[in-house]
């Protein structure tokens, strides 16, 4: 397995990008490359045909990569409750996001909160990147790929 300066911050930036759009990601074990292709749970009516050369590399060479995943939703949903105690400058706010989380359905409750909260909204999306980051780097450590060396 690598172990290398490969994970650098544009690559865990990268690769954060396209798992918060809804694509897989992989790494080659040996080399590092990074290959992307649309998870076809969260767009099963897309043409998969653009990616056909991604497609036909993982299929060719299977154990040659390892998946990088994105996070469950029960780590998504403990993201959010983290971001509610950043917020702790606007009081209503905070109070609004609680209830959102505690009601049902509550990443759609979330995300029309955050939508509607004015500055906030890029506060989060910078708060929910910087952990997927930290997620996308732990998985990273765990295959072997060091990050910043």
């Amino acid at each position: 397995m690598l172990t290398m300066s490969f994970a650098t911050p544009a690559i865990l930036n990268e690769i954060a990008q396209e798992l918060d759009l809804g694509f897989r990601a992989f790494i080659h074990k040996e080399t590092g490359q990074l290959v992307f292709i649309p998870d076809l749970m969260n767009y099963p009516d897309i043409e998969i045909e653009a990616w056909k050369e991604e497609t036909a590399l993982l299929e060719k060479h299977p154990s040659d990569f390892e998946e990088i995943c994105k996070w469950e939703s029960w780590e998504a949903f403990r993201v959010m409750e983290a971001f509610v105690n950043e917020v702790s400058g606007d009081r209503r706010l905070q109070i609004r996001l609680l209830d959102a989380l505690e009601g049902k359905k509550p990443f759609s409750r979330f995300k029309y909160v955050i939508d509607n909260s004015g500055p906030y909204r890029q506060q989060w999306f910078d708060f929910k990147h910087q952990r997927m980051m930290e997620y996308v780097a732990q998985q990273l450590e765990a295959l072997a790929f060091k990050p910043g060396q």
